[in-house]
């Protein structure tokens, strides 16, 4: 299964977001798992990420329609962990994970994750059939 991670990272950005995808990467590669990065970000990040996981440093942000059309082709699952990336990106894909550390969108399909100690006083939406939350440590 691939695993595709949108997320950003460097100097500018910090490396917070990058080293939690590592994690889930990390695990996902060791049961057999196919992590694919793009990164907004700079050289430094990008030599975080080991280079048969890495596709691309680029600006995806506002790329959307982009990457779009190869993404919704494939079976695997998209993760996005971004205080950026605008709300086309959390609408269409059909497995989606976010990191969301302050309720800052509203998600369409998939599963929000926020591991804050005080994620479940942020008033998230509902969940839903297509939307399902993990909220808090435990």
């Amino acid at each position: 299964m691939t695993v595709t991670f949108f997320t950003e990272a460097g100097q500018r950005f910090g490396y917070g977001h990058l080293f939690r995808c590592l994690s889930l990467a990390q695990a996902l590669a060791e049961e057999g798992g196919i992590p694919r990065f793009y990164v907004q970000g700079d050289k430094a990040a990008a030599d975080l990420i080991p280079p048969d996981w890495l596709e691309d440093v680029a600006p995806w942000w506002e790329a959307c329609d982009r990457y779009r059309p190869r993404l919704e082709r494939e079976e695997g699952w998209l993760v996005i962990d971004s205080y950026h990336a605008p709300g086309c990106w959390y609408t269409w894909a059909p497995r989606t994970v976010v990191f969301d550390d302050e309720n800052r969108l509203t998600y369409g399909r998939g599963l929000v994750l926020n591991a804050s100690l005080y994620a479940s006083r942020l008033d998230y939406p509902p969940e839903c059939a297509a939307r399902a939350y993990l909220l808090g440590p435990s």
